[in-house]
């Protein structure tokens, strides 16, 4: 396992609200930035050639979230040359500032990472609350769209049925925050894999948590990836 860097500040966890359940604990918040399976290699001046910006669900503690992990390590050993970095945000159930404090942080990042390494593109990943964020942050016209190959969101609560970015097996419904009108933009649609599964409550408001927590062990997980690395290999990252 790559020894990540980062930077430490001490903080109380909450209790989980959604996704997970625990006990109140002492944890440590880091900033992760994880040199990819391929290191540093394939860019210019030790920059990567990509990298994952991956952004947890409701619950999931900042060091080490599961959620998204399977997705992101499946990228990074398809593709040499990526990285990952965690989105620094509270990650509670607070779903009106939550996802614009975690969006404010994937934006500030892309902005600090390309001031020194303009080329480098982003895949964007993003469950539950997670996902939340990353819309959020293609919201905002400061984050460039070229930059960003590919986007995969799980359980995403703005989710609505007929939409052309959908994957998964739901096919009516619409996201628990779906009523708030924050949306895909037009110009990430096409490079986003907005999965959804029938019974997923959080993204159809039908159903319940099962479906919800199983993203990291169904089929979309791994067609997913198959999305993202296709992305990649279109934007000539091989």
């Amino acid at each position: 396992m790559p020894t990540p860097s980062h930077s430490l500040r001490k903080l109380k966890s909450p209790e989980p609200v959604c996704e997970y359940s625990g006990a109140e604990t002492e944890i440590e918040e880091r900033q992760f930035s994880w040199p990819g399976f391929g290191g540093l290699g394939g860019g210019s001046g030790g920059c990567n050639r990509y990298e994952v910006i991956s952004a947890r669900g409701t619950g999931e503690l900042q060091a080490f979230p599961t959620g998204n992990r399977g997705t992101v390590d499946g990228i990074l050993n398809a593709v040499s040359g990526g990285s990952n970095y965690e989105v620094m945000y509270p990650a509670i159930a607070d779903f009106l500032n939550g996802p614009r404090q975690g969006a404010r942080d994937l934006l500030s990042h892309v902005q600090s990472t390309l001031s020194s390494c303009p080329d480098t593109k982003f895949v964007l990943v993003g469950y539950s609350q997670g996902a939340m964020v990353v819309v959020n942050a293609e919201n905002d016209n400061s984050l460039p769209v070229d930059s960003v190959v590919a986007t995969i969101l799980y359980g995403n609560p703005y989710w609505r049925a007929g939409q052309p970015e959908n994957a998964g097996t739901a096919t009516i419904g619409s996201g628990s925050a779906a009523l708030t009108g924050i949306r895909t933009p037009e110009a990430y649609r096409a490079k986003t894999h907005d999965v959804c599964n029938r019974g997923d409550n959080v993204c159809t408001s039908i159903g319940s948590l099962v479906a919800h927590l199983g993203y990291s062990t169904s089929p979309q997980q791994a067609e997913s990836i198959n999305f993202a690395v296709s992305q990649l290999r279109a934007a000539g990252i091989q």
